[in-house]
């Protein structure tokens, strides 16, 4: 009985001291880990890039220019891959080995819906067609007809999608084009949705001791959007988005 009730002791004092312990423990990682996330908000990490070049277009009369591609590559873009393409081509000229970023909030959900409508009237798909639906496709056509072997992304991003692809490049800090494509909408989809207009911006950018200050954590509710960073690379000064601080 003297035994058993010392058993019973040693386990009682083993159990309180696993548990106090264990309360240490959690109260001290809950500590670092609120401490962290407390920097992280309000703590903003900066490098600097160089854009080499940029350009904008605006799909108001003439198309993008693809007349360099043959008759069945251009066949196989709509209007957002023509932009993406022709941005790209004027940018990387000369160059080789530079990674990619392309952001669309909607890429290629027009030629999705085609697809879908396809199938709802009975007529089918076509290999090319779903091959050519995908978000990366544009990108991906891209580094084929550029012959570039690097890495690229593809990111959709609801209305941020313009400065996370900014984010996505910049964080990258080499050598990178970034293209951004907006493209007017099926009929489908604009009913709940403003009116948009073809265009696209796209920049090559590399990393540089002077050039645009970048500052990365929270600044501003709303994202960058697509007049304001083509102002700021016209004319400079200072851009806040969500993620992104930029300063000339």
């Amino acid at each position: 009985m003297r035994n058993q009730n010392f058993q019973t002791l040693f386990i009682d004092i083993n159990y309180y001291r696993f548990t106090h312990q264990y309360l240490l423990y959690n109260l001290i990682f809950k500590l670092i880990l609120y401490t962290w996330i407390f920097f992280r908000r309000n703590y903003a990490q900066f490098m600097q890039i160089k854009i080499e070049e940029f350009k904008t277009f605006i799909y108001e009369e003439t198309p993008p220019d693809v007349s360099f591609l043959p008759m069945l590559v251009r066949r196989k873009l709509d209007m957002t891959g023509k932009i993406v393409i022709s941005l790209a081509h004027a940018l990387t000229q000369g160059k080789t080995n530079y990674k990619s970023v392309y952001a669309s909030r909607y890429g290629y959900l027009n030629e999705v819906i085609n697809l879908f409508e396809g199938l709802n009237s009975g007529a089918g798909v076509s290999p090319n067609g779903f091959s050519s639906s995908v978000h990366n496709f544009p990108i991906g056509m891209q580094s084929i007809i550029a012959k570039n072997k690097a890495s690229y992304t593809a990111i959709a991003g609801c209305k941020d999608s313009l400065e996370l692809g900014l984010l996505e490049a910049f964080c990258l800090n080499e050598d990178v084009l970034y293209i951004y494509v907006q493209g007017s909408l099926n009929e489908v989809i604009q009913a709940d949705e403003p009116p948009q207009i073809a265009s696209g911006l796209g920049l090559f950018a590399t990393p540089s001791k002077t050039g645009i200050n970048v500052e990365f954590g929270n600044f501003s509710n709303t994202s960058i959007q697509f007049e304001q960073i083509s102002q700021f690379l016209e004319k400079g000064g200072e851009l806040c988005g969500k993620f992104l601080k930029l300063t000339i």
